[in-house]
């Protein structure tokens, strides 16, 4: 019994300089989707005016997500977003079969209030035109939490 404690006190000495905690905030929220013209980074983005795109053109989605929990290593705090989209064509048929375009841990000094995604979306020359429904997947791999979105656009040859 004694040997039992001597080892338990030698790992929890071993193990009191590593501070590791993990803070869940609330659900998940998504906000600022746009599909763009162009994106430039955090912010920064040319939000397209309809949401009728050629097939030869390149889909850009932008939109934040707050609410993540991390995991605090000493002086850091660590995320992990995961992203996952899927988009559905004019019959309901998968263009894109649910992908998974994100899943990452990302670190930084101070705590993070949101994280922005920029997505970039091709079609074949071929796409038939129509009206395609794109399905957003956003999961913390931390917390557990998760939101989806759904939004629509059209592709539409000669646009």
């Amino acid at each position: 019994m004694k040997r039992f404690l001597l080892i338990a006190l030698v790992i929890s000495f071993l193990f009191t300089g590593c501070s590791v905690s993990t803070t869940v905030q609330k659900g998940l929220e998504l906000n600022n989707f746009a599909f763009c013209e162009k994106i430039n980074g955090h912010r920064d983005f040319v939000e397209r005016k309809n949401k009728t795109f050629s097939p030869s053109e390149v889909v850009y989605v932008y939109f934040e997500v707050s609410n993540f929990g991390s995991k605090k290593v000493g002086s850091s705090f660590t995320y992990h977003p995961q992203i996952d989209v899927l988009v559905k064509g004019p019959k309901g048929e998968t263009v894109i079969e649910r992908t998974t375009v994100i899943n990452e841990e990302v670190s930084n000094n101070t705590e993070v209030p949101y994280f922005y995604f920029p997505i970039n979306l091709t079609f074949p020359e071929n796409s038939p035109d129509g009206k395609y429904n794109l399905t957003i997947y956003v999961k913390d791999a931390f917390s557990n939490g998760s939101i989806t979105q759904n939004e629509q656009f059209f592709l539409k040859k000669g646009t």
